[in-house]
């Protein structure tokens, strides 16, 4: 007996020897160097008594400027981010961002705003860095909104094949793997963004990988923390918005079956769901129990579980309906939606740091009808419509602590104003990039062939 004793003693401190391993390389990892980039430009160049984009980055960022002197009685602020904060499918003049600016203007009168609009196509958390950079040290700014999330797997940096065991997500089976290999060299990103949907076959390229996101989610809290430490230092107040998703409109981009799932299982699976769709326009009760169904048998194919939350919203079920959405969006195999680990790490990290920050998701959520976003406020998969962009704003100033925006029928007449302003080919413009964007989701874009990934 105490000889047992003293075996598991041996093999439960051998584990605990594994596990402190575990934790300790995961924390070396975490904290190692960023992203390289094989050129780092600055994303505003002095024009006379402006800064305005530079010429060179016009393809992810469009034309803004403000003045290089700034006046005393100006509140200077810059919103990072990707296409959301850009204002895609239009353009800045409808993004939250300049709505913003209208709104404070307005309210504070005669003090002047400068709400500069750094929305970069496609850029994720380690590209934004850089330009937080620039933005702290050249510009002298009062505030700093950084709206973030969505675009994390967009490149091929972190893109690679795995092995299918679930040993491959751990960092001790990692370096043993390595130990005898000689390593590549690290790849250096181009200076601009290189998405893999760019690419004919991108969306192709995309395969299940829980050791790539499991590094995402590590790298992309280790970039958040380092921007909020370099706001710290700056003694420049950070506010963070965590970016809406399309749960209830937009489907999964790409599904794939389990590992490891049999042509039994398979069949079993298939024979549920083709039940499910028969019964669809007719019988959501009886859907959902064939879509459940197949559920057990794979519960990581994505459109089942945005079927399901289909079927759950028809019968009133809204609580469960919402799960099964966000379900879907997490075991999709293209993740174009920000994920769940990095919305926890954002609100996290917020509360760590004593940092405000506005949950877009929750906000537009509760301003819908259904109380599960989807297109009444986004127009797509990720991009608020005007009039989402237009809430975002009155939110964001009234979380700045300034008092209550202007009333109703006031905010009415300066946004009346502003679309008013814009001519018809402004909105037609929008239509045709909200096309075209659908289409590059859709792994339908027209670059050259994606090579193969490196392994």
């Amino acid at each position: 007996m105490r000889r047992r004793v003293l075996r598991l003693g041996a093999i439960a401190f051998g584990l605990a020897l594994l596990g402190i391993l575990e934790g300790v390389l995961r924390l070396v990892e975490g904290k190692g160097p960023g992203v390289e980039f094989a050129e780092v430009r600055p994303l505003f160049e002095r024009a006379g008594e402006v800064y305005r984009t530079a010429e060179g980055r016009t393809n992810h960022f469009v034309r803004v400027e403000f003045p290089v002197v700034k006046g005393e009685e100006v509140f200077r602020a810059f919103v990072l981010g990707g296409s959301t904060v850009q204002g895609r499918p239009w353009a800045p003049a409808t993004a939250f961002p300049a709505w913003m600016e209208i709104i404070m203007e307005e309210r504070f009168a005669p003090r002047k705003f400068e709400i500069v609009n750094c929305g970069g196509i496609s850029y994720a958390s380690y590209r934004l860095l850089p330009i937080l950079e620039e933005c702290l040290r050249r510009y002298r700014p009062d505030r700093i909104l950084l709206c973030m999330g969505h675009n994390e797997f967009l490149e091929r940096q972190e893109f690679r094949e795995r092995e299918a065991s679930g040993l491959s997500s751990l960092r001790l089976y990692r370096l043993m793997m390595r130990q005898g290999r000689t390593e590549e060299p690290r790849r250096i990103l181009p200076a601009e963004v290189d998405a893999l949907l760019d690419h004919r076959g991108g969306l192709e390229a995309y395969r299940r990988d829980a050791g790539w996101r499991e590094d995402v989610a590590d790298r992309f809290r280790n970039n958040l923390e380092t921007m909020a430490g370099m706001c710290e230092r700056a003694g420049v107040p950070l506010t963070l918005l965590v970016p809406p998703s399309n749960l209830r409109s937009s489907p999964p981009f790409k599904s794939e079956h389990r590992t490891g799932i049999t042509d039994k299982e398979l069949a079993r699976w298939e024979r549920h769901v083709g039940k499910a769709r028969k019964l669809y326009g007719s019988d959501a009760t009886g859907a959902v129990v064939h879509l459940q169904a197949a559920i057990a048998i794979d519960g990581e194919y994505a459109h089942t579980h945005f079927a399901l939350g289909t079927m759950l919203e028809n019968l009133g079920r809204k609580h469960e309906a919402r799960a099964a959405f966000i379900r879907a969006k997490e075991f999709d195999v293209c993740p174009l939606r920000m994920l769940e680990s990095e919305r926890r790490t954002l609100l996290d990290v917020a509360r760590k740091r004593g940092l405000p920050v506005l949950d877009l998701q929750a906000l537009l959520e509760k301003d819908g009808p259904s109380g599960i976003l989807g297109s009444d406020m986004l127009v797509d998969h990720i991009h608020p419509s005007i009039r989402g962009h237009q809430r975002i704003a009155e939110a964001v100033v009234g979380s700045l602590g300034w008092g209550p925006p202007p009333d109703r029928s006031r905010l009415a007449t300066l946004y009346t104003r502003r679309m008013e302003s814009l001519d018809a080919l402004y909105f037609a413009r929008g239509r045709l990039r909200l096309d075209n964007l659908n289409a590059w989701t859709q792994g339908r874009a027209e670059g050259v062939p994606l090579e193969e990934p490196p392994r």
